[in-house]
């Protein structure tokens, strides 16, 4: 019995100073990128690559257990929540990448339509990152319904719920949708809505802009819903994502990110009737949401002031 014992507490001791080691060596390490030293500048990247694979991997299991085990709605929330963990996550191991945001989620009303500017691949994982928990499994978005063919994180996306958008073409700047596939899907997005709360988040832009200050043209179709459905419309906006993870280079550089999160119009019919139009909301919401865009860029960081 007593060398038992003996061999328990070993045990015990052993474990401990590995997990001790293991957490002491995990902030060493992040100390070290927040410090931004230039020669950790290539292994940070590659740092992030790993913890991003290695929280997806997470959500992906997540997602596939619950796949045929639970109810719609109750897996659409886990999968939700497993997402905003995953990237809260790779966000506080990278703290190379800093993140300055301006954001009440409380004022956020039970329902709006939520554009957000696309400058990077890290839009959305930050955007998620940034999404509380209690207010995740009302959040849904609208994607390019080849993106949830992707290995992993294409899973992902469609067992938390997501939107898919049906293009006749693939084709870079072809909007055309399929309306016969696409029928269905907006049917799906009015049910959504039209309960007593949720969100619908997309990029207006539709691609990443390789000229990030300036926002691209806003596609229209999406506009008809908030013009349908009256509902708020809110702009969120991130600055720096792009030196982050560059369109065509490795993710995880050093970065001052500023975001925002602000009202853009109350309802769409406290709008003048001119802009009951799809056409005339988009352009008045691209207007409003260039406007704050060049407000943020040229606002000061927080931690330089």
């Amino acid at each position: 019995k007593l060398q038992f014992l003996y061999f328990i507490v070993t045990d015990f001791i052993m474990l401990t100073l590995i997990i001790a080691g293991s957490v002491f060596s995990m902030l060493v390490w992040t100390t070290l990128l927040r410090m931004r030293i230039s020669i950790l500048h290539k292994p940070g990247q590659w740092w992030f690559i790993g913890v991003t694979l290695f929280a997806l991997i997470g959500a992906f299991c997540i997602a596939k257990l619950t796949e045929f085990t639970l109810p719609v709605k109750m897996r659409e929330a886990i999968v939700c929540k497993a997402a905003v963990v995953a990237f809260s996550t790779v966000m506080l191991l990278n703290p190379q990448i800093n993140i300055d945001a301006n954001i009440n989620w409380e004022k956020l009303p039970s329902k709006a339509f939520i554009l957000i500017n696309h400058t990077s691949w890290l839009d959305a994982m930050i955007f998620t990152s940034l999404v509380p928990l209690k207010t995740i499994p009302f959040m849904r978005t609208l994607l390019k319904h080849t993106l949830l063919s992707l290995p992993i994180g294409g899973a992902v996306f469609r067992l938390a719920g997501h939107f898919p958008v049906y293009y006749k073409k693939d084709d870079e700047g072809s909007w055309e949708v399929d309306r016969e596939r696409q029928e269905p899907v907006i049917e799906d997005v009015k049910a959504f809505i039209k309960g007593p709360t949720g969100y619908i988040s997309f990029f207006p832009e539709g691609v990443v802009n390789k000229a990030p200050s300036k926002l691209l043209p806003f596609r229209r179709g999406s506009f008809q819903w908030p013009v349908d459905m009256d509902l708020p419309i809110y702009g969120f906006l991130a600055v720096n994502n792009e030196v982050s993870w560059p369109m065509n280079g490795m993710p995880g550089s050093p970065a001052d990110i500023k975001v925002e999160l602000f009202e853009i119009c109350k309802n769409t019919l406290s709008l003048d009737k001119k802009y009951h139009d799809k056409a005339a909301l988009a352009e008045l919401c691209q207007e409003k949401m260039q406007s704050r865009l060049d407000q943020l860029r040229s606002s000061p960081n927080k931690k330089d002031q």
